[in-house]
């Protein structure tokens, strides 16, 4: 999917203005020309949800990445707010 993400730190949390507990990942790195970045996925998002699944650390990344999905809908907090985001697979 053109992504690289991090747990989120407890200082990061506040550099990212994010709620005490707030689970997720967050992108460390966009790939030019991939799935990420055509749907607009930017560095520092924090990912909370891939196809309704909570994400709460890089195992759950991890695991739904590896599906190979054709689609996914991220829920993403960004700078205060939240948006959803699609990627489709490169065919």
């Amino acid at each position: 999917m053109g992504l690289e993400a991090a747990p989120i730190a407890r200082d990061m949390a506040d550099q990212l203005g994010l709620r005490s507990g707030t689970d997720g990942v967050v992108v460390t790195k966009v790939s030019p020309d991939s799935p990420a970045a055509a749907g607009g996925l930017e560095t520092d998002d924090v990912i909370v949800e891939i196809n309704r699944n909570e994400i709460t650390g890089l195992d759950d990344l991890d695991q739904v990445l590896e599906g190979d999905p054709d689609q996914l809908v991220l829920f993403v907090q960004r700078r205060g707010s939240s948006l959803y985001i699609a990627l489709e697979s490169p065919e």
